[in-house]
């Protein structure tokens, strides 16, 4: 977080988030060095319990040569929520479920260049690429949108009222959405880049007849797959900061965070002001929170749900909130058919090897030549960038360079 973001542990009273930061950073070092001495695995909320738990537990004059006051250890407990908040909305998933080690994965990666705020939708992204690549390639690539894959499965095991009158080994079972009829695509080779929400919840069905091998199933069983929920809220000012201060630059980022230990509300907002020069904040969620907030039919009580939240941390009352909220709009993943969440995260029941799982590629079918004819590919398979985009892109990359390499096409 920027030195510029505001804590507040209640109505008005803001701390220095930083500095309690640098005594989680340190005490969680202690604990990982611990829990390298040990065979039993904890989870990274039980390591975050015993940070605190430790600092409650010494006597004043160890707090003292610690530089720490009793108020900084109360703090560091009402603080607590933040944290755990800050890895759900990190990973997607929450601190219960993930390990000690390796729960940020990816990080301190040497990545070159800077943040870049990406002001165009994601629809308007996708739109331009895919309106690029046939233009590129329209003589010697077709691209179907709005086909549903139902099943990808091998030619031998379909059943005969299955139009299978091609020499290809593979069938993709699909249903084009627009005219709800079903189309079947025959090919020698297939790359899957399904969500791993989607994996895990329909991997018997996209793949029938026990296709997949054992290993891999059980790796899309024990990888977590995250869930976050963005609200944006658009008010008529900007209530939260003070009037004599000085706008951000765009490089850096305003976070207003107010603790709170129940389920279903919103502890995180982002100032996006510094982006926008609109007075909107975004609130987000994450892992259980995300879960329960999705959960709410009633809009109503979402937005409902954001005001408190920022009425008890800034102070604002919730009826002057309530006028300012202009409009919201409201994001979320995890009941989308087509991912079922947001980004994957190691799960404390998984390892580096289940990444490897997922991602190695397969033989269905008749073979003739034994080589591997179904890949797969997407941030959930990437053993260091899981749960990014640059992880997603360096997946296909590779994914791409490994089949032509199988098929001697380089």
């Amino acid at each position: 977080f920027e030195p510029n973001s505001a804590v507040y542990v209640a109505s008005n009273e803001e701390v220095d988030f930083k500095e309690y930061a640098e005594y989680f950073a340190e005490i969680l070092e202690e604990v990982e060095q611990m829990e390298a001495k040990s065979l039993n695995s904890i989870s990274l909320e039980a390591a975050l319990e015993l940070i605190v738990n430790k600092y409650e537990s010494m006597s004043l004059e160890e707090l003292e040569d610690e530089n720490i006051s009793v108020k900084n250890i109360k703090t560091m407990r009402n603080l607590l929520p933040i944290f755990t908040e800050c890895l759900s909305i990190m990973t997607g998933g929450d601190a219960e479920d993930l390990p000690l080690k390796d729960f940020e994965e990816g990080g301190g990666l040497n990545i070159s260049g800077g943040n870049h705020i990406v002001t165009s939708t994601f629809g308007v992204t996708v739109n331009k690429f895919y309106n690029d690549l046939v233009s590129k390639y329209s003589r010697t690539l077709k691209t179907y949108l709005s086909h549903e894959v139902k099943a990808i499965q091998c030619k031998s095991n379909m059943n005969t009222n299955t139009p299978a009158n091609s020499h290809k080994n593979i069938v993709v079972h699909t249903l084009d959405k627009e005219n709800s009829s079903e189309k079947f695509f025959h090919a020698d080779v297939v790359i899957v880049t399904l969500p791993l929400g989607v994996l895990k919840k329909m991997h018997t069905t996209l793949f029938p007849g026990g296709i997949l091998p054992s290993y891999k199933v059980k790796s899309i069983e024990k990888l977590g797959f995250g869930n976050i929920l963005k609200l944006y809220l658009l008010f008529t000012d900007a209530f939260w900061k003070d009037d004599n201060e000085s706008e951000s630059p765009n490089d850096e980022a305003t976070w207003l965070m107010c603790p709170s230990e129940n389920l279903g509300e919103f502890q995180i907002f982002l100032d996006y002001s510094t982006v926008t020069q609109d007075p909107i904040l975004l609130a987000f969620a994450g892992g259980k929170n995300a879960t329960v907030l999705e959960n709410i039919d009633d809009e109503k009580i979402i937005i409902e749900k954001a005001i408190q939240s920022l009425s008890k941390g800034t102070g604002v009352s919730i009826e002057i909130l309530r006028k300012k909220l202009k409009c919201i709009t409201k994001t979320g993943w995890g009941q989308d058919p087509y991912s079922y969440g947001a980004y994957s995260f190691l799960h404390k029941k998984s390892g580096k090897l289940d990444r490897k799982n997922l991602q190695a590629p397969i033989s269905i079918g008749n073979n003739e030549h034994n080589l591997n004819n179904v890949y797969f590919a997407g941030e959930a398979c990437h053993s260091s960038w899981a749960g990014t985009v640059h992880g997603a892109i360096d997946s296909g990359r590779n994914v791409a360079f490994q089949f032509l390499k199988e098929y001697d096409m380089l």
